[in-house]
């Protein structure tokens, strides 16, 4: 991941973390769907940085 990818998975951490239960679960489908997205466009670096940045942030968000 690029520092850039890095800085948005924490601003997207810190977004989840203020949301309700229902929000953070809207997010994480609509970034499973962008994932999703660009893997059947064959955009596999696009998907695989969702993937990580969805990895950071379940994990996270679990955990504490």
């Amino acid at each position: 991941m690029t520092p850039q990818d890095h800085a948005q998975a924490a601003a997207d951490l810190l977004d989840a973390e203020a949301m309700s239960p229902a929000e953070q679960a809207k997010l994480l489908k609509s970034m499973e769907q962008q994932m999703q997205q660009h893997a059947k466009n064959l955009e596999f670096e696009e998907a695989a940085k969702l993937r990580d940045r969805l990895h950071e942030i379940k994990e996270r968000m679990f955990i504490n």
